[in-house]
């Protein structure tokens, strides 16, 4: 699904009246490049759940915002929560 880079903007930023924009969800960290951090965004949108990532400059000296090179549709998709199981080592 395409989704206004615009609206995307305005979720990052909580501009608007509820439900004008998305909600955030969850927005973490999930690689760096030289230049940039990028994020994962997990966002509800008119009752749905959509996932996409996007990059923001890693330092002051970059001027990268958010969605600031991606066309004014953005491809995001959708999300459903799931519950899983994971195992994990521990020290004795």
């Amino acid at each position: 699904m395409k989704i206004n880079k615009q609206i995307l903007i305005n979720t990052l930023n909580e501009d608007g009246e509820e439900g004008q924009y998305g909600e955030i969800i969850e927005d973490k960290i999930v690689d760096v490049s030289r230049w940039s951090i990028i994020y994962k965004l997990i966002f509800k949108y008119k009752d749905k759940y959509y996932k996409v990532n996007y990059t923001q400059g890693a330092t002051e000296n970059q001027f990268e915002r958010p969605f600031e090179n991606a066309s004014d549709e953005v491809e995001v998709d959708e999300v459903k929560k799931v519950q899983k199981l994971v195992d994990v080592w521990e020290k004795i």
